[in-house]
């Protein structure tokens, strides 16, 4: 009798213990078994499992799609078979969309308590994502984490050398999943969902006059892609705000500057902490439309091209942009296109809608990384890639 309390009085604990994704065939035990419905999820173990499981399934699809049906793609193309061509493209990009509000639904619901996360070692996981049968070097190492420091990134196709992995990657690294980490995944869900909705909103005329190519299709999905991304912000905001909270630091993902116990390949000390706050504290109320972008003649990149649209003493409202958006992007070459732009997302800045002060922030942060010698080229980008 009390050997059956002892085994009933440890059954709660077998069944809340973390799984160990310590390799491939671990990974695919932890896979396999897994409800096929989100609802039908039992606890946070299940829950974390399913979307690594549900997230490797989709790169795996996607990479089958890219790579094994190139082919088939260039001859739809080649053979001017548009509506066969963005018929396919969109049906890939639909079913991503759906797996990706999946799985951050799955995440919004996760609240781990300290030790229910998952570990997780990447680098050891190995998975066929060209779907041609076999797995090749850069598909061993897919997922490596880099080593840590301030590399300058790699910009070219997953390589195929062991040498470089085993150089420039920790294979080794190893952490457990805590509630910032989840946090920190559920951003990158949130941005890559604005980006699909985005690119879903509009349709290809492929043989069409240039300004007429893309044509607005839904503008309920580009109002959609612009809450997502602002929902990726607040998600990657309150990251920095429970990071900077945690007291442990053991097996650590993304740190705060007193946490060392962790295999994040940037560091992340007080500074990263506050040019994150502070650039945050620009970007979401421009993005939301409290605040209006006036672009000066040394402002580059997209935003700042739409901001020279506005007349002198009025700016952008990135929400109306999204919320109003344009039949043909492609149109706004003219100068016509450019002045009915103009009188949709223009206002005038007045106490209610001030300036923004992103541009001069984002000026004056880089002058200062280029004048950092210990600081390599194109770390801010590096720092967008890994802590979004």
């Amino acid at each position: 009798m009390s050997r059956l309390l002892a085994v009933l009085l440890c059954l709660p604990l077998l069944a809340t213990a973390s799984s160990d994704l310590k390799d491939t065939t671990a990974l695919e035990a932890a896979c396999s078994g897994l409800p096929k419905q989100a609802s039908q999820l039992r606890d946070n173990d299940q829950r974390q499992r399913f979307v690594i499981c549900r997230d490797i399934a989709v790169l795996q699809h996607a990479g089958k799609v890219i790579y094994g049906d190139l082919k088939r793609l260039e001859r739809l193309y080649n053979e001017h078979q548009y509506e066969a061509l963005e018929r396919i493209i969109r049906q890939e990009l639909t079913y991503v969309l759906r797996e990706l509000k999946t799985q951050s639904a799955v995440m919004q619901s996760l609240k781990l308590q300290p030790g229910e996360g998952v570990w997780v070692q990447p680098g050891r996981w190995a998975f066929d994502v060209d779907g041609n049968g076999q797995i090749e070097v850069w598909e061993r190492h897919l997922l490596a984490i880099p080593k840590r420091g301030h590399q300058t990134p790699l910009l070219a196709a997953p390589s195929n050398d062991e040498a470089y992995y085993q150089a420039e990657h920790n294979l080794d690294a190893r952490f457990q999943v805590d509630q910032s980490d989840v946090q920190w995944a559920l951003a990158y869900h949130q941005f890559a969902q604005g980006v699909l909705e985005l690119v879903l909103s509009y349709d290809i005329h492929w043989d069409a006059p240039f300004e007429r190519i893309l044509e607005l299709k839904s503008p309920q999905g580009v109002a959609r892609a612009h809450q997502q991304v602002l929902a990726g912000l607040k998600t990657s905001d309150a990251l920095r705000t429970s990071l900077l909270a945690e007291t442990d630091d053991a097996a650590e993902w993304i740190p705060n500057p007193k946490q060392k116990q962790t295999v994040f390949p940037l560091p992340m000390d007080e500074q990263t902490f506050q040019t994150w706050k502070t650039l945050f504290d620009h970007v979401i109320p421009a993005w939301s439309g409290q605040t209006l972008l006036i672009a000066t003649e040394k402002d580059d990149g997209l935003l700042a091209t739409l901001a020279e649209f506005c007349p002198t003493s009025q700016g952008i409202d990135i929400a109306a942009v999204f919320h109003k958006p344009v039949r043909y992007p492609f149109a706004l070459e003219k100068q016509a296109a450019q002045q009915a732009l103009s009188r949709q997302v223009c206002r005038a800045v007045d106490s209610k809608h001030p300036a923004s002060q992103l541009f001069a922030f984002l000026t004056e942060y880089v002058a200062q990384q280029d004048k950092n010698p210990d600081v390599p080229s194109m770390a801010f980008l590096r720092h967008l890639y890994w802590v979004n």
